[in-house]
């Protein structure tokens, strides 16, 4: 029989002896016939205990204990990581309360939880000594845990343990460890006689929404845009709105809201940062439903350094390329031929080197080879672009410019004939009617009015001073506002007055057809076209006009007629002008497209009747190898000229032309060595190239070329990051200078002191230093650089403190327990994974050797002392014998 009293356990060898118990009520008989019975009830308890006592002897009653080197020794390591769910925890906490039920009083029992760090909650001890169920286990609240380091677990459990002992550790986890090597730890465990139990709590999974990949570009341009790419992972099963934000240096950079749809998505975010500087990126995402808040944002770092340098080498300082690129934030420098720098050092201050429509003459050998190791030693950027004067000068041929170049120069084809000029009459409707909206029916806004006046101004702009214009605006009487003349004698006048055109009055466009016909019919040596531009109805009949028509056509005048509006008045007369002339007729319910489509027409009309001009009337871009330089452009406008090179091998050509040959390149690139070359075989400035420089994405082509070109690096650019390393914070410059023989150092103010260190080389040229003390947030540094111990560059930079490069989001990403780490923790150390209690306890009693410690010794002596006890309290306080 065995019994437990305060925590030690005993046994009674001899149980039959106990019936002298029974006894124990004849002791206690005479106090029913004494009168003083205080005396006796005392002398009466003595007697008795004394009985009880021999009783115990007599059955054999003694103490058992177990043999410390078979005593259990047990340490639970609690995983209170991110990792680990509530539902994990409370699951955690139920095991160790019923844990607590079946360990035995003799155990030692210690806890500690962990997560990047471990803490002891629970010192060795007696099991009795914690409740776990009236007290429960002190855990890290969800989301303060940090990152798992299972390593830092198994080395403060082992100092938990005794000398001796039967020593099992408990280890409470999911196995995704993020930090640390816990593997290492096995052998320590067998040497010291550890054996390593995991079990692994309920993960309480849902569909979860994360931030998957958070990618910046290093260094970026100041005020230039750049692109910011977010991977997000969504697991649920249907598409959720969420909102995207994007903090630089804790203050917001941009916010959309997004749709994220189930699996993988790419969300790319333009940002513009536009002052100089290293800022801390910190992408974040939310979305409902979410669980896990650790895993919705990442960390990136970005460099802002000055805005992009150009040196254009140019003849004219108000060439449109230049000015395209200023609109589009790129600072540029212009220099003549001649000024284009000889030594690299100069060139290196620049980005971007542009060669816009230059000429061979004045560039010297030693120019061009500046130029060659500036692109293929040092990444320079390179652009050439240019129609005769540059593609067509044979004396690059075989230089050094041209084995930089994607394409190689050749002999251009015989310049064509000087087109025929066109003698060109615009007539234009200014009857009350053309006071309305074209659109909206009543609206009187004069739209009608304002888009032929806008298309009429921006067609003369087109044509050449070579060309004949005249105009005539009609109501019901037509009014001659400019006779034929050549544009240089009258663009202006003709211009001026057309913007003064005022609405009101009938319609009759008879006269103005007549005088238009009369002077285009003196016109020789010129193709002659008139443009009627209407909306209404004419005073005469519809009869009434044939006959001039006749005579229009009788002169070669082609007619195009425009209807404006979406009534259908006199459109089978206007159709019938256009068709007995060999013009078009158009019907307009859209005055906005009137400009282009005027230009449009002209352009048509000269390239039918222009019988003297020979080769391909219109030279289409077809786009061949899409690079970043097309991005976001399409639909490029018509060429009427281009230079004849030809591609190398390698060469990526991204825009070409089949007008003479296959495949002529327009736009050609290629990596010459660590810099990029872009050619471009047009005059960017050039009479062949006017639908180009009123282009839209002309400006947008252009900045995107320069972009792609450019060496984004200079040897004055670095990047700057620190990150916490346990209790260090670590500055890291990224250094883009390819000499090696200079110094980096770095100056800390601190209070009226300065500490200065020297930056060393960790990767190549990657440069790290220890600051002092543990840095939170941003702090200031000054950046040297030495060169035979002089400083030749100084900077003052903000820096922010965040995560270790390329450190994971593990923590908080939601993945299956990692077995095979548990496996090898439980199989290398002799223990087994997901043991329930019963197996656990059943293990640990195994070979357990058990000493009996008789007591009959210190039972008899105590009952002698009572019954010595019972005597004398008779003798000297009881009744007369």
């Amino acid at each position: 029989m065995t019994y437990e009293f305060f925590g030690a356990t005993y046994t009674v060898l001899a149980p039959e002896w106990l019936w002298v118990l029974a006894l124990l009520p004849l002791l206690w008989v005479p106090l029913l016939w004494q009168q003083r019975r205080g005396a006796l009830a005392v002398a009466t308890l003595f007697r008795t205990l004394a009985v009880v006592l021999l009783a115990a002897a007599l059955a054999g009653f003694s103490q058992q204990t177990i043999l410390a080197e078979h005593k259990l020794a047990l340490v639970a390591a609690i995983d209170v990581s991110d990792s680990i769910a509530s539902e994990g925890r409370a699951w955690m906490q139920e095991y160790l309360t019923r844990l607590s039920q079946t360990l035995e009083p003799a155990d030692e029992f210690s806890a500690l939880t962990f997560a990047t760090d471990a803490q002891v909650v629970i010192p060795p001890g007696p099991p009795s000594s914690f409740s776990f169920s009236n007290a429960p286990l002190p855990v890290t609240p969800e989301g303060e845990g940090g990152e798992t380091n299972i390593a830092r677990a198994l080395e403060r459990a082992f100092a938990l343990y005794p000398e001796g002992g039967e020593k099992r550790l408990l280890l409470l986890t999911d196995g995704n460890e993020t930090q640390g090597l816990a593997k290492r730890h096995i052998a320590l465990a067998r040497r010291m006689g550890v054996k390593v139990f995991p079990v692994i709590p309920p993960s309480g999974q849902h569909p979860e929404v994360s931030l998957e990949k958070f990618v910046a570009p290093p260094l970026v341009r100041e005020g230039s845009a750049f692109t910011l790419r977010l991977v997000v992972r969504n697991g649920n099963n249907k598409p959720l709105p969420g909102e995207l934000t994007v903090l630089a240096n804790d203050q917001s950079l941009t916010r959309q809201d997004i749709t994220i749809v189930p699996g993988l998505s790419v969300f790319e975010v333009p940002a513009q940062i536009s002052q100089r500087g290293t800022y801390l990126l910190r992408g974040q995402i939310t979305a409902a439903p979410d669980t896990i808040a650790g895993n919705n944002q990442q960390n990136a770092s970005v460099a802002v350094t000055g805005k992009v340098r150009a040196l254009v080498i140019t003849d004219n300082q108000k060439t449109h390329l230049a000015r395209a690129l200023q609109m589009k934030e790129v600072e540029v420098e212009f220099r003549r031929p001649e000024g284009l720098p000889t030594q690299l050092s100069e060139l290196l201050e620049y980005n971007c080197l542009v060669f816009d429509d230059v000429g061979r003459g004045g560039i010297t050998q030693q120019q061009m080879s500046a130029v060659e190791a500036y692109v293929r030693d040092f990444g320079g950027g390179f652009i050439m672009a240019g129609g005769m004067r540059a593609f067509g000068d044979l004396n690059y041929k075989n230089t050094t410019i041209e084995r930089v170049l994607p394409v190689t120069f050749h002999e251009q084809r015989p310049k064509k004939k000087k087109r025929t000029p066109i003698a060109l009459f615009i007539i234009v409707d200014r009857s009350n009617s053309m006071g309305y909206n074209s659109k909206v029916r009543g609206l009187h806004d004069g739209q009608k009015m304002l888009y032929a006046q806008k298309a009429a101004t921006e067609l003369l702009t087109q044509l050449k001073d070579t060309d004949y214009a005249g105009a005539i605006a009609f109501d019901s009487e037509p009014y001659l506002l400019s006779p034929l003349l050549r544009l240089a004698e009258n663009r202006s006048e003709l211009v001026s007055k057309i913007a003064r055109l005022q609405y009101g009055g009938g319609t009759d466009f008879y006269g103005a057809l007549q005088t238009a016909a009369d002077q285009l019919g003196q016109a020789r040596g010129a193709i002659r076209h008139i443009i009627l531009i209407t909306d209404g109805d004419s005073n005469r009949a519809a009869g009434d006009h044939y006959p001039l028509v006749a005579t229009v056509a009788q002169r070669q005048i082609t007619l195009t007629t425009i209807r404006i509006g979406a009534d259908t008045v006199n459109l089978q007369l206007l159709s019938d002008m256009s068709t007995r002339t060999g013009g078009r007729f158009y019907h307009v319910e859209d005055v906005e497209v009137l400009p282009q489509l005027l230009i449009k027409d002209t352009k048509q009309v000269m390239r039918e009747n222009d019988d003297e001009n020979e080769g391909p009337k219109e030279i289409l871009p077809k786009i061949g190898e899409r690079g970043q330089i097309l991005r976001g452009l399409a639909e490029f406008p018509a060429l009427d000229e281009y230079m004849l090179t030809k591609p190398k091998d390698g060469a990526e050509v991204q825009l070409y032309t089949d007008a003479h040959t296959d495949h002529d390149p327009l736009l050609a690139t290629w990596q010459y060595g660590l810099g990029k070359v872009v050619v471009v075989t047009f005059d960017p400035s050039g009479s062949g190239s006017v639908d180009w420089i009123r282009w839209d994405g002309f400006s947008k082509f252009w900045s995107q070329a320069v972009r792609w070109a450019i060496r984004d690096e200079t040897p004055w650019d670095y990047r700057l990051s620190a990150y916490q390393r346990g209790e260090r914070t670590v500055l890291q410059a990224e250094s883009y200078d390819t000499e090696e023989d200079s110094l980096l150092q770095i100056r800390l103010p601190r209070g009226a002191q300065t500490d200065e260190l020297t930056l060393l080389p960790v990767a190549p040229r990657v440069y790290e230093a220890t600051v002092p003390g543990k840095r939170q947030g941003s702090f200031s540094v000054i950046l040297l650089k030495r060169k035979d111990g002089k400083v030749v560059n100084q900077k003052n930079e903000t820096v922010m403190v965040s995560r270790l490069p390329g450190e994971s989001l593990d923590e908080y990403r939601q993945q299956y327990p990692n077995r095979d780490l548990l496996r090898a923790l439980a199989d290398g150390t002799g223990g087994r994974i997901d043991p329930d209690l019963q197996e656990l306890v059943a293990q640990k009693r195994e070979g357990h050797k058990k000493l009996l410690h008789p007591l009959d010794g210190y039972l008899i002596t105590a009952a002698l002392f009572l019954l010595l006890s019972d005597i004398a309290v008779r003798v000297f306080f009881g009744p007369p014998l």
